[in-house]
């Protein structure tokens, strides 16, 4: 309970500066010989709770550059194996946040950069499709798009991540769900009650529903990195779809990485204000939790690749440099929660 306490506690400001205060002389940065570093088990777990706690706070006070800076340092040591961690986890991550703009934003040394990115694993988290069914021109809708200005049928099928109101039409367009865990759990019936009304072409879900139809294959190889870091709905849509189907073109509509005030429409059924307690509050959570860096560095290198035809204006959002989007963030999420509650688009 203690430990809960201060874990919550002003975003385990007490545990970092604790942790900070005991492990004083094992600060880590890009420029030390980590082969000299103490392998102890104190040691580990007193900067686990420096690092891991310090970016939390950081980041959830809105200081994404110190956040992600202590972040980077600390998945290096754990990537060299100086402390214990899942160095495998660790040299993923790198490898795919790894981008000029961001080795030049922390002045990573040409040495690191070199020995990161020529590990042979270097972005495996792009896998070719092993499941193949072919699509042919495919919408993905996004919490913040407006669906009454679309023509769905100018598209065979339109891909979304929640069950989305009985009046939201698609024209002739066929449905593809593709769910997260808190909808495939949380919201079980709910969800297999609008799957029998809305009959989707297909459902991929993390967990088994009642519908034989649900693939939840592609699930089980969705890359997995350290620290609660993970893919969040746009990125799990990009990496699943790729692994499942074979797709002519797609086009990207609604998702901005909640640079936006208007990020989520009221129409999207999104749980994360009552998750939460608040629109505000539960993105930067969530944006802390799911990691932006590693989901924006993500999807940059997913459509650098060209696996198919992709078209949206989420191409400008992932050609910003990574201090624009930093900054960003910090600037909107100052805002109170009121701002946000009175932004949902109609």
């Amino acid at each position: 309970m203690i430990k809960s306490f201060l874990k919550e506690n002003n975003n385990g400001l007490f545990l970092y500066y604790l942790a900070k205060l005991f492990s004083f002389s094992h600060k880590i940065n890009f420029n030390m010989n980590l082969h000299s570093f103490s392998r102890g088990r104190l040691t580990s777990k007193l900067l686990h709770y420096r690092y891991h706690y310090g970016y939390n706070y950081y980041f959830r006070s809105l200081n994404l550059f110190k956040a992600y800076k202590l972040r980077l340092q600390y998945f290096y040591a754990i990537s060299t194996g100086a402390i214990d961690g899942d160095s495998k986890g660790a040299m993923k991550y790198l490898q795919t946040v790894l981008e000029p703009d961001l080795i030049n934003l922390y002045q990573i040394p040409d040495n690191i950069v070199t020995s990161i990115l020529r590990e042979n694993s270097s972005f495996s988290s792009i896998q070719s499709n092993k499941i193949q069914y072919s699509l042919g021109k495919v919408l993905m809708l996004g919490p913040s798009c407006n669906p009454h200005l679309i023509n769905f049928d100018s598209y065979d099928h339109v891909i979304i991540n929640k069950p989305v109101p009985e009046d939201l039409i698609f024209g002739n367009a066929k449905l593809i769900l593709i769910l997260n865990n808190q909808w495939s759990i949380q919201k079980k019936d709910q969800v297999n009650k609008w799957i029998s009304q809305r009959n989707p072409s297909f459902v991929l879900a993390p967990q088994p529903l009642n519908q034989s139809f649900t693939n939840n294959d592609g699930f089980m190889h969705i890359p997995t990195f350290l620290a609660g870091a993970s893919l969040m709905g746009l990125q799990r849509n990009l990496f699943l779809i790729n692994y499942i189907f074979n797709i002519k073109s797609l086009h990207i509509l609604g998702y901005n990485f909640s640079l936006s005030r208007n990020s989520y429409a009221s129409w999207y059924p999104s749980l994360i204000s009552s998750n939460w307690g608040g629109l505000r509050k539960g993105i930067v959570i969530s944006s802390s939790n799911h990691d932006i860096l590693l989901n924006f560095m993500y999807t940059r290198k997913f459509l650098n690749k060209k696996l198919f035809p992709i078209t949206g204006d989420i191409h400008d959002l992932v050609d910003l440099d990574i201090s624009t989007v930093f900054t960003m963030f910090q600037n909107l999420y100052k805002q109170d929660e009121e701002y946000f509650e009175q932004s949902v688009i109609e």
